[in-house]
C-alpha cells in the first residue's frame, strides 16, 4: 500500500492532485520516466495554494474496494490520521470523510466532536443527524484520546511543537480571530510557515483598517506571503 508520496505537482484542479514522481523522460534520458499519481484531497484553501510545477509532500491513503483503487493525500499526518478517524465510522467511507476535512478545518471538527455540538456537524453537506450523532457517540473517547496525546488539538499547533504552552496560548487567542484570518493562519501552517510568526502579522494586519470580516480567505493569504513569503 501506498503510504507517502514526495513529487511535482502537475495538476492542481479542487480536490485533486496529479502528482508527479520520478525523473521525467528526455532525449538525453530516454530511460527515466515520470509516474503520475492521481490523489484526491481537502478542497481547501491550504491545498487550492498548492502551486502547479512544485515539490510536495502528501501522507497516503491506499482505498482499495473490488476494482477500485483511490488514493487519498494530505500535508500533515495529523490530517491523515483525522480522516483514518473519520472512516471509521459507519456509514462515512473515504470519499465522506474528505468532503467533512473539506467543510471543516481539522481543529473546529475536533473541539465539535469532543463538545458534542451535533446542530454544527449536521450543516456539514453530507452529514445527517443520525451520521452526526454516531461521530459524537464513536468518536468522543478515541478523540479525547488523541487530544491528551498530543496527536489533535482543538486549536491548531505545528507539528513537533504541540507541548509548548505558547503555542497554546496563541492557539487559543486564534480561534477568537473571524473566520477568514482563522482559515488563512491554517492554510498557512499547512504550507509550512511558522505559526507563531503568522499570527503575530495577522494579529496586527487585524488591527488594521485595511482588514474586514468580509474579506475572502484568499486575499488574507496573499497578503501573508507578500510579507512573509520570502523571509519564512
Amino acid at each position: 500500500m501506498i503510504g507517502f508520496i514526495r513529487g511535482k505537482i502537475l495538476e492542481n484542479a479542487e480536490g485533486r492532485l496529479l502528482i508527479g514522481v520520478g525523473a521525467g523522460a528526455s532525449q538525453s534520458d530516454p530511460s527515466g520516466g515520470m509516474v503520475g499519481y492521481d490523489v484526491s484531497v481537502p478542497s481547501s484553501a491550504n491545498y487550492a495554494l498548492l502551486a502547479t510545477g512544485t515539490l510536495t509532500d502528501l501522507f497516503i491513503h491506499t482505498h482499495v474496494r473490488e476494482d477500485v483503487f483511490s488514493l487519498f493525500g494530505f500535508t500533515s499526518s495529523t490530517e491523515k490520521e483525522l480522516f483514518m478517524t473519520l472512516i471509521s465510522v459507519n456509514g462515512i467511507g473515504p470519499k465522506g470523510a474528505l468532503g467533512i476535512l473539506s467543510a471543516m478545518e481539522s481543529s473546529d471538527l475536533v473541539s465539535c466532536i469532543l463538545s458534542g455540538d451535533k446542530d454544527r456537524l449536521v450543516k456539514v453537506p453530507g452529514i445527517g443527524k443520525k451520521t452526526a450523532e454516531r461521530m459524537v457517540l464513536e468518536l468522543t473517547d478515541p478523540i479525547q484520546k488523541k487530544v491528551d496525546a498530543g496527536i489533535f488539538s482543538t486549536g491548531t499547533v505545528s507539528p513537533g511543537a504541540r507541548g509548548s504552552a505558547l503555542q497554546k496560548s496563541a492557539a487559543k487567542i486564534a480561534r477568537n480571530w473571524p473566520k477568514p484570518a482563522i482559515e488563512a493562519r491554517d492554510a498557512l501552517v499547512g504550507l509550512g510557515y511558522k505559526d507563531l510568526e503568522i499570527e503575530k502579522w495577522l494579529q496586527e494586519f487585524m488591527e488594521e483598517d485595511g482588514f474586514h470580516e468580509a474579506m475572502k480567505t484568499e486575499d488574507v493569504i496573499r497578503q501573508a506571503l507578500r510579507k512573509y513569503g520570502k523571509s519564512i
